[in-house]
């Protein structure tokens, strides 16, 4: 009975396969955001997440009998007995796969979310030290997939303040092609062991600690703190990598008014930027960009008492940060900038600008950069929407030494003083 099985199956597909072998397979990407599973490509044994093989195009390459991985974390597919957490298969051609003896269409392909459980992630760390600054544990944020954690971006973790130092991503080109998506998160996810506290209660009510800091007038309908992102949740192309970004050890306590103000014009500036621009300060851009984004020093605000008091959601924790920054580097060809944002809309632009050129960098580009990264619609007269500046890449210009230090890591050996653009 079983050797007539294996003859009928034969028999029922064979006749699809050859006239599919010499197909490759498409698969649209961004088709039913809602209930795409997540699609992984292997190399050499390396899982990562494809991009589409040209530009301007939705569409995922699959060469004949080449494997995929579907997946649909925190979920489940509406394929009987199809694995979640990663199912395999094999091109036939046409946007067939062969999968485990059926072969399925990537278009009837449904994986059902449950809001509560996304985003469902994975993490793997690094105590050693050796890939974050002044030994801050390394985070992988991403997806198990297939027994293998596949990172969608990576932060450098400040285990005593329980805040990022800085997180990477890599941006490519096909992000923006993504502006429509399923609905974000209702969520944002946090593993108890590395916080040992709610984070989210913390944030919920940062305003009783600013009350003993003696702050607490400068919160009210107008003015307050929210979760900023560091790594944008619109910085990918699938529905699954953009959910990673709500993720607690993602975000920094940010002013609601720069968030949605001037950081958020950059971060859009640098998707169009990347989404439609071919040269930056003359150089031919090529391959994608590294992007770094982080927090640097602690925002202070004058108490009741008149004293000077640096701002901490908690007793020690989670301090608000005084400056984001955004490093973005082709590393293809040499060259990028970094943006800085001052997380104070209380400030006077005349001190932050004295600032800015005396401790952070010797030489402010931004006006000099601003056309060429789509920034026009930055504010830079009103210090509430966060005032912006910009460096070039060069150590002997960074004048804080943890900035200069995370530049000096991330260019290549030898390249230590003016040697980019």
């Amino acid at each position: 009975m079983f050797s007539t099985n294996l003859v009928t199956i034969s028999v029922i597909f064979t006749p699809i396969v050859t006239q599919l072998a010499a197909q490759t397979c498409q698969l649209d990407l961004l088709v039913r955001p809602e209930t795409i599973p997540l699609v992984i490509k292997i190399n050499n044994n390396s899982y990562y997440y494809p991009v589409p093989t040209a530009y301007d195009d939705r569409l995922l390459d699959f060469l004949y009998e080449e494997d995929a991985i579907f997946a649909c974390p925190g979920g489940h597919f509406n394929q009987p007995g199809f694995n979640p957490d990663g199912q395999h298969g094999w091109c036939k051609g046409g946007g067939g796969f062969m999968c485990d003896w059926l072969l399925t269409f990537y278009h009837t392909m449904n994986c059902t979310m449950i809001d509560i459980m996304r985003p469902f992630l994975s993490e793997s760390y690094d105590n050693s030290g050796t890939s974050c600054q002044n030994s801050d544990r390394n985070i992988q944020v991403g997806y198990q997939i297939d027994d293998v954690l596949v990172p969608v971006y990576d932060i450098c973790f400040n285990g005593e303040t329980l805040m990022a130092t800085y997180t990477r991503h890599v941006l490519t080109r096909f992000a923006p092609l993504a502006s429509v998506m399923r609905p974000p998160p209702s969520h944002y996810f946090f593993l108890v062991s590395l916080y040992q506290t709610d984070v989210e209660a913390i944030y919920d009510n940062f305003v009783t600690y600013f009350s003993e800091l003696g702050v607490q007038d400068y919160v009210n309908d107008t003015y307050f703190l929210t979760p900023g992102h560091l790594v944008p949740y619109e910085d990918f192309l699938s529905p699954f990598q953009k959910d990673a970004a709500y993720h607690f050890a993602n975000v920094a306590p940010q002013w609601n008014t720069f968030d949605e103000g001037n950081w958020k014009v950059l971060e859009t500036g640098i998707l169009t930027f990347i989404a439609n621009s071919t040269t930056f300060e003359g150089v031919l851009i090529v391959g994608d960009a590294t992007v770094l984004t982080g927090t640097l020093k602690v925002a202070t605000l004058a108490g009741s008492t008149g004293t000077t008091t640096e701002l901490y959601l908690t007793q020690g924790r989670f301090p608000v940060p005084r400056w984001f920054w955004k490093i973005i580097y082709f590393a293809a060809v040499n060259t990028g900038v970094i943006f800085f944002g001052y997380n104070n809309p209380f400030a006077t632009k005349g001190d932050v600008d004295a600032e800015f050129v005396a401790e952070v960098c010797s030489v402010d580009v931004f006006e000099l950069v601003r056309d060429e990264w789509y920034l026009d619609d930055v504010d830079n007269g009103s210090p509430g929407l966060g005032l912006m500046y910009a460096c070039r890449l060069h150590l002997d210009q960074i004048l804080d030494p943890v900035v200069n230090g995370v530049v000096d890591n991330l260019l290549p050996e030898g390249v230590t003083k003016a040697e980019l653009l």
